[in-house]
């Protein structure tokens, strides 16, 4: 006997911070009824925001995901822990509070434990291949958020892995006194990465990209008008690297000054790379062939895809004329309030 497929309105395909927002936004600001919701994951733990990310101090405030919640229209856990309201919170917090804000609601969605192995339009539907799973269910939408992997580049230096980087304790595991660590980026997490490496007992070969018109070339501040720029921590952080290199510990070197780069890496016995995301892969297949997602021209919707997340970034422009791509909570619900997918 065949397995027995069902139909649903909604399939969101990874359920970390994006999505865990994408169906508090269903649930709570639409008409779609949670039954009607399929939500697949290989965890169901909050995802790498919580599992690998968790003891990084986010870029934002108890008070900024206050209003996330509020905007999602989910309540604050009962017993929750406090904290001061203009203080960055640890991601872990963020994503484990999320996770019990938005479980009561999700109770009645078919949750199947597993990876989309692949996903083809037949007609109006998109039917569904999961991992251990003979049933291919079907939806009328996708909501595409597997999250993603670091980019790294093809050096032939040994790698500390970005999450090992950021986590203090982890990295003494890596890094021995006196060694010097190549970290390519200057943005919140490269920052914090450079910051634990000198902790360790370290020095940091900083690799950035010039950023034309900033005040400061290797760093984007909020403080000086960038959206999402860094704050708190990590500006703190950054003011003292540019004031004395954290003890003449880190060393900005620009990418493209090739031969001082090449000397860096020559001197270095680790690499870090914090350059951003590169989404997990899928295997999508439209009525017109394989639909490449994250593609300039794509937009939100197309085909009946939806994609969110730090993998695959929306950009917001900033107050300095630049475009910022979303990668935290409240950038993600405003951008997902912004596309109302799934309103009436």
């Amino acid at each position: 006997m065949e397995p027995r497929t069902k139909h649903f309105k909604h399939a969101l395909i990874g359920f970390g911070g994006a999505n865990m927002l994408v169906a508090a936004y269903l649930i709570r600001h639409t008409a779609v009824p949670a039954k009607d919701i399929l939500i697949v994951d290989p965890h169901f733990d909050g995802g790498d925001l919580r599992r690998k990310w968790g003891q990084v101090i986010s870029n934002t405030t108890w008070n900024q995901f206050l209003k996330v919640l509020q905007d999602m229209n989910l309540e604050l856990p009962p017993g929750t822990q406090g904290y001061p309201g203009d203080e960055p919170t640890p991601l872990n917090v963020l994503a484990s509070t999320l996770q019990t804000a938005i479980a009561p609601y999700i109770r009645p969605c078919m949750r199947i434990k597993g990876s989309l192995i692949s996903a083809a339009k037949r007609h109006a539907t998109w039917e569904l291949e999961i991992t251990g799973h003979r049933a291919k269910h079907t939806a009328d939408i996708l909501h595409v958020a597997p999250g993603g992997e670091p980019i790294d580049l093809p050096f032939p230096v040994p790698e500390i892995p970005l999450h090992i980087a950021l986590t203090p304790q982890l990295i003494q595991e890596y890094v021995s006194t006196g060694q010097t660590v190549a970290v390519f980026g200057s943005a919140h997490s490269s920052i914090l990465v450079a910051e634990n490496i000198v902790r360790a007992g370290g020095s940091v070969n900083m690799i950035f990209k010039r950023i034309p018109g900033a005040k400061a070339e290797a760093f984007l501040f909020a403080r000086d008008g960038a959206y999402d720029g860094v704050k708190q921590t990590a500006a703190v952080a950054a003011d003292q690297i540019l004031a004395d290199g954290m003890g003449r510990r880190v060393y900005l070197i620009p990418v493209d000054d090739t031969v001082a780069v090449h000397s860096a890496l020559d001197e270095s016995s680790w690499t870090v790379y914090g350059i951003g995301f590169k989404p997990r892969g899928l295997k999508l297949d439209g009525p017109a062939g394989a639909i490449q997602l994250g593609v300039p021209g794509r937009q939100q919707g197309d085909d009946g895809i939806y994609t969110w997340g730090i993998a695959y970034p929306s950009y917001t422009d900033g107050a300095d004329g630049r475009k910022y791509p979303d990668v935290s909570l409240p950038s993600f619900a405003a951008h997902i309030l912004q596309i109302r997918p799934g309103a009436a």
